[in-house]
């Protein structure tokens, strides 16, 4: 008998140590596979404004006067609100980590719809800060710092943050890095030098003020940032976004299982830039959505001059940018003084693709060929001197193609 239990024993110990060495050996998909499936077992069914320790490695700090904190270990649920900041690792084969949370927040939904919740899921190397104030939700506003670029394999995802909303819900609003946001589908965020706003399916809006900035299924918007993270301009136009960056993205995790839009083709997206450029809804024509199936913002949006795309403004590290409606939560950030605007806003890097704005004073001088007209509702400055004939970074539709909306076709060269 004691030799049947010294076998056992020595069994065990072998099969231990095949296991962890297994562990140690795992690949990057092998890595990726297996925190995803213990995710879905571990963090299913959380209740409101929960967060789930998904998997290694995860650092959590707890608000001030939180006595009772465990969240150290795979399978830890604690409340949101007892969180000041959370930092995940980046995958890494060889230490055998990645870092996983599931948070499943309220936002504003009402208190009348218990059930529906929106979901985070954070993945790789993430910082993210609760910054909500006593009159919202927990985690309704945070700071976001991700890695760029950082996938380990071509089976794991870019470090980010995905929200997904709920059935149900057609849209809910965050405060991400001081500026509100709008989602009523499924968006990755990231964020360094700039912001991207990623949307795999649904809207993402960004707010500011009275000015709005839609990011529809398949395209990205970026929005650049200073050190501390807040934003020092608008957004850009819409862009397509990397379907590689897209594919490894656990889409069949969330609560949603869903299969991601196609980025937006190049003849859809320099329509869309048109309709953005001229006030019009990003909707209603070919290669864009039907207007129904869009936010209500959105079809009643404002006219917004195409020079507010990409327009800078200062966010400096001694001062707060004036351009958003709330650029900060903390107080210490609060404190600081407004910066300054900036004289000019940059030339938007393209025009309406049927007709040209005449330079500004500062611009380079149109090219000899240029023989496109006039936009009509332009009142150009007067031409500056100068004998640069580098011509502006548009690119044109071919001879007598007819722009969308009943525009007047652009007229064949006759030069």
């Amino acid at each position: 008998m004691p030799r049947l239990v010294l076998f056992v024993l020595l069994t065990l110990l072998i099969g231990i140590g095949v296991v962890s060495a297994q562990s140690e050996s795992a690949t990057c998909p092998e890595i990726v596979e297996t925190a995803l499936e213990a995710v879905d077992t571990l963090c299913a069914n959380l209740g409101r404004n929960t967060a789930c320790y998904g998997n290694v490695q995860l650092n959590a700090t707890a608000q001030m006067g939180v006595e009772e904190f465990n969240f150290s270990e795979l399978g830890d649920i604690v409340n949101v609100s007892d969180i000041d900041t959370m930092e995940l690792s980046p995958l890494d084969e060889d230490e055998g980590v990645w870092g996983l949370a599931v948070l499943s927040l309220q936002a504003d939904i009402p208190d009348s719809l218990p059930g529906q919740n929106v979901t985070f899921v954070l993945f790789g190397d993430v910082t993210i800060e609760n910054v909500a104030s006593d009159e919202e939700t927990p985690m309704q506003a945070f700071y976001l710092r991700t890695g760029v670029s950082d996938a380990a394999c071509e089976e794991a995802p870019e470090s980010g943050l995905l929200i997904q909303t709920p059935d149900g819900v057609e849209e809910v609003t965050f405060n991400v890095n001081g500026v509100d946001v709008q989602i009523g589908s499924t968006v990755l965020f990231q964020a360094d030098e700039e912001m991207t706003i990623t949307t795999v399916e649904g809207t993402a809006i960004l707010d500011f003020g009275d000015e709005i900035y839609p990011a529809i299924a398949g395209t990205q918007l970026r929005l650049p940032l200073n050190e501390q993270g807040l934003p020092t301009g608008r957004p850009g136009l819409p862009e397509s976004y990397d379907e590689r960056r897209v594919n490894p993205l656990p889409l069949h995790h969330l609560p949603r299982g869903i299969t991601h839009s196609s980025p937006m083709p190049s003849r859809d997206l320099e329509r869309l830039h048109g309709r953005l450029q001229d006030g019009q809804p990003p909707c209603g024509v070919d290669g864009l959505p039907a207007c129904e199936d869009l936010p209500s913002i959105l079809r009643d949006a404002p006219h917004l001059p195409p020079d507010r795309w990409g327009m800078e403004f200062i966010a400096g590290e001694n001062c707060i940018a004036t351009d958003t409606d709330r650029p900060s939560i903390r107080e210490e950030r609060e404190n600081l003084p407004p910066c300054p605007p900036t004289e000019r806003p940059p030339r938007p890097d393209s025009q309406r693709w049927w007709c040209i704005v005449l330079p500004r004073p500062g611009d380079p001088p149109l090219s000899p060929d240029e023989d496109r007209p006039v936009c009509p509702d332009d009142e150009p400055p007067p031409l500056p001197a100068g004998n640069d004939d580098s011509p502006l970074p548009i690119n044109p539709p071919p001879d007598g193609q007819r722009p969308p909306d009943g525009n007047p076709p652009r007229p064949p060269r006759g030069r």
